[in-house]
């Protein structure tokens, strides 16, 4: 209906214990910290990641892509202000575009100043990746990989590194890149 658009975002608070504070200071000002959000539309039953019913989304690789390339970029500009990629089973409003992503801004313990102060660093990490995106440039073939339940222990001693291809891997886990 509306071709001209590219990106499709949907914009939250995260729900957060009443003691944290989501913040750190870009260009000198008290910053909320972002984190994007991804629905894989899949479940884990016994091992397997299965589609999850009636949430399908042709789109997940091209958000996830969107997501790690904005990541990037904020790790490159802004350390510390975005939190991580988040996964999720669902879908939530994700199938709408290629490009379209879930950001949580903060929290309900950020104030209104410090939500309006990460506009213009998420602004221009948007645009950044956009322009990375649309340029076409060849690169290496990424893959991305997903162990379960690896915060627990559980998973990454299943994932097979020559089967996957890779020449190199890194974890993009909250941390810097």
């Amino acid at each position: 209906e509306n071709p001209s658009i590219q990106v499709c975002i949907d914009m939250h608070r995260d729900g957060v214990p009443e003691g944290t504070h989501l913040v750190t200071e870009v260009n000198g000002k008290p910053t909320a910290k972002i984190m994007f959000f991804n629905g894989l539309c899949r479940l884990n039953q016994n091992g397997q990641a299965v589609p999850t019913p009636g949430l399908d989304n042709p789109y997940v690789s091209d958000n996830l892509a969107f997501s790690l390339q904005m990541q990037t970029q904020s790790a490159a500009r802004f350390p510390d202000f975005n939190r991580k990629i988040y996964l999720n089973a669902y879908r939530f409003s994700l199938h709408m575009l290629p490009r379209s992503t879930l950001i949580e801004v903060g929290a309900q313990t950020n104030t209104k100043e410090e939500v309006h102060n990460a506009m213009e660093p998420l602004a221009e990490i948007l645009a950044a990746a956009q322009i990375l995106l649309e340029s076409k440039q060849p690169h290496a073939t990424l893959r991305i990989g997903f162990t379960p339940d690896e915060e627990i222990g559980r998973g990454a001693d299943r994932f097979s590194v020559p089967d996957f291809g890779a020449d190199y891997a890194y974890t993009v886990d909250g941390g810097t890149v």
